[in-house]
């Protein structure tokens, strides 16, 4: 006579599954950076726009894109390489002169790779923020 107790499914122990702490968006992780830059507005994914924050700065609007990699980019050329698509749109944006557009990378080793994208300059070439 086996026992009719009811366990719980989901571990070989009874016990519930849980998935882990739930992952921290790129965007999220870049917010407390963005703070201690200016005024910070999120933009929604759903918004269809290819940045997702716009920091506030005396005199400056900064557009910042994000990008999560597996691994550290080759310097600009690599930036340029690895997220040709982002800096097409962020280039097609009306600009002026208060408008900067950067593109901010976070590895997997959770460190951060920041580039301001310049318009004049050729297609596919970006340089290393200040």
């Amino acid at each position: 006579m086996g026992n009719n107790r009811a366990i719980p499914r989901g571990t070989p122990w009874g016990g519930a599954m849980t998935r882990g702490r739930k992952a921290q968006s790129a965007a999220e992780a870049a917010l407390p950076l963005a703070l201690r830059r200016g005024s910070v507005k999120e933009i929604p994914m759903a918004s269809g726009l290819p940045y997702c924050l716009m920091i506030y700065v005396t005199g400056l609007i900064i557009f910042v894109a994000v990008k999560r990699m597996h691994a550290r980019v080759d310097g600009p050329a690599g930036a340029a390489r690895e997220a040709r698509v982002l800096i097409r749109e962020l280039r097609d944006l009306p600009g002026n002169d208060v408008a900067v557009l950067e593109l901010w990378i976070l590895s997997s080793h959770a460190t951060w790779q920041h580039f301001r994208i310049l318009p004049d300059l050729p297609y596919g070439e970006i340089q290393i923020s200040p």
